[in-house]
């Protein structure tokens, strides 16, 4: 496994002009049914965790709740950010770390 120090992120604002929907926009919950399943679904449980604009505690005991429960190692760094480490696959140790 590769540590990487230092990893942050940073997010911008932007704006979707009402006229980029339109009537096939299919609603948020149908998300679950796109596959593979089990990422949508995922995904779908993140969406709808309340997280305005600096507070930020309840999606991250989201994530390291999932994180406990895949069996994944999980903890707040001290920029608030949420890093998960799971062991490379074997044979694949000597392979670059994936950062999302």
């Amino acid at each position: 496994m590769k540590i990487v120090e230092n990893v942050g992120y940073s997010h911008s604002t932007f704006h979707i002009p009402h006229s980029t929907f339109h009537k096939n926009h299919k609603p948020m919950n149908e998300i679950c049914n796109l596959n593979p399943s089990c990422i949508w679904k995922n995904f779908y449980a993140l969406t709808q965790v309340p997280r305005p604009s600096g507070h930020l505690e309840k999606v991250q005991q989201f994530l390291l709740d999932f994180a406990r429960q895949a069996g994944v190692e999980a903890f707040i760094d001290e920029g608030r950010n949420v890093i998960m480490r799971k062991p490379a696959t074997a044979g694949m140790e000597n392979r670059k770390g994936v950062i999302l």
